[in-house]
């Protein structure tokens, strides 16, 4: 489970008159906000903003636990207007929500073969993605050498 399992929207508030950052919140069912303890998932500074998908980045809740990598978490979002003097307004609390974290198969490579002197084809479990940016970078090479074609369909 990550950020992008989490969308959250609220209304515009009637003034913008001292308006100067909402402050999201992600916290566990059952945990009470404490700004002084807690910490903003995302902080947003346009008024007109109506919501917000969090991103893949963010892995812990506002409380700094991690959030699940797999089964499920019961969360609530909460939004925080700042006002430009530092004081806060009434939040506006959402209910709380299970979230489910993906289940995610990544390709198992089944079969490595020289088909000649120079090319290796490699044969995985199901389909390659053509957009490199489907795979975590971590497993990429840098060093521009390597081509793979996809032979599993």
């Amino acid at each position: 489970m990550t950020g992008r399992d989490f969308s959250i929207k609220w209304d515009i508030p009637t003034s913008s008159g001292s308006f100067s950052v909402y402050n999201v919140y992600v916290l566990p069912v059952g945990t009470s906000l404490d700004t002084n303890v807690h910490t903003p998932v995302k902080s947003i500074g346009n008024f007109a903003a109506t919501g917000v998908i969090l991103d893949n980045t963010t892995l812990a809740d506002s409380s700094g636990s991690l959030l699940p990598t797999t089964g499920t978490g019961n969360y609530y979002a909460t939004v925080l207007v700042r006002k430009i003097n530092g004081l806060d307004s009434v939040n506006a609390a959402s209910t709380g929500a299970i979230i489910t974290a993906d289940v995610i198969t990544y390709p198992t490579l089944t079969q490595a073969a020289f088909t000649n002197s120079t090319s290796l084809t490699l044969t995985y479990n199901k389909p390659l993605s053509p957009t490199l940016t489907a795979y975590n970078s971590a497993f990429l090479s840098s060093g521009g050498g390597c081509f793979v074609r996809d032979t599993s369909s």
